[in-house]
């Protein structure tokens, strides 16, 4: 379910005193009296840096709804819109608690996972990367009096940031009266910080740049496809002048007729190559019926007379002895 509804974030600057510490003067009550000038008919939550207040249901005409919202005793967050991946983000963050209740939470679970999320991991930058979605949020953390706030690259939800004249930061989704150097935070883009909060630094591109990147990556693909294809034919022009008409014709088209002119002057088919003509083969000088099988060396008979002409000769036996 998407949340809608308006959220605020101010944090006071510091101020150094004769003892060269620096500290934020203004109480619960001066944080809250700068929440209540903005005419924001809301709940409030204060810290010792600064304080975010959200709109109630009836107070903001956009929706009837109020912002998702998770405080505890470091963070304040306030969400609008809604996360794609929630579920997978809830499972991994909300491990515990899901085992423990046997489901998700069901009351303001975005929020929750954004605070978790934020907690765990203390860089604003793999926080946006792991989010998916239509969102805009701001995280007051009172541990480091640091003002976190994002809004996705689709552009659909506003996200403003600015200063009052006492120098103190302001951060909401609305356009309020009473800034002071009040700038619009880009789609796709996160403020971090407390003086240096009006610094966006770039997480996604926008939807125009991503339309522009995929058009050219469009056209790259077309002219590569003509080129191995085959350009396109290009019909001459025809300029009507007052006394005749001339045909123009492109660098292109004047190269093509020539080679299609060099191509009509060859003949239609080549001569044939003349087939190669057989070597005879040497005629032997010796007849064919006169010629005798010759026996092997070592005087074993040929294979012509049957005999084992394979294998050796055997031996003559010696001559018996003569008696005396």
């Amino acid at each position: 379910m998407k949340s809608e509804g308006r959220f605020i974030c101010v944090c006071p600057p510091k101020a150094l005193d004769l003892g060269g510490g620096a500290h934020r003067k203004s109480t619960d009550a001066q944080v809250a009296d700068k929440l209540s000038q903005f005419h924001l008919n809301s709940q409030v939550w204060l810290s010792d840096g600064g304080g975010v207040a959200i709109s109630t249901p009836g107070d903001d005409k956009r929706s009837m709804a109020h912002p998702e919202t998770y405080v505890n005793d470091q963070l304040i967050v306030a969400f609008c819109g809604e996360l794609t991946n929630l579920e997978e983000l809830a499972s991994k963050s909300l491990y515990e608690e899901v085992t423990d209740a046997g489901g998700l939470p069901e009351q303001n679970l975005s929020a929750r996972v954004l605070g978790m999320l934020y907690a765990k991991l203390q860089d604003p930058e793999k926080v946006v990367a792991k989010l998916r979605g239509t969102f805009e949020f701001v995280i007051m953390d009172t541990t480091t009096v640091r003002i976190f706030a994002a809004r996705d690259n689709s552009g659909g939800m506003p996200l403003y940031q600015g200063r009052l004249p006492d120098g103190t930061v302001v951060v909401s989704n609305y356009e309020p009266d009473g800034f002071h150097m009040k700038t619009e935070v880009p789609a796709g883009h996160f403020v971090f910080g407390n003086r240096r909060c009006n610094l966006p630094q770039k997480f996604s591109p926008s939807l125009e740049d991503l339309q522009q990147a995929r058009s050219q990556a469009r056209a790259a693909a077309s002219r590569a496809l003509e080129g191995l294809l085959g350009a396109k034919r290009e019909s001459p022009k025809v300029v009507n002048t007052p006394d005749r008409f001339t045909v123009v014709v492109s660098k292109a088209q004047k190269r093509k007729a020539k080679a299609a002119k060099a191509k009509a002057d060859l003949p239609l088919s080549k001569p044939a190559k003349p087939h190669p003509q057989p070597v005879p083969r040497r005629a032997s000088a010796i007849p064919k019926h006169s010629r005798k099988p010759s026996a092997p060396s070592g005087g074993s008979p040929g294979r012509a007379d049957g005999s084992n002409w394979w294998r050796k000769a055997e031996p003559a036996p010696a001559p018996a002895p003569v008696p005396a």
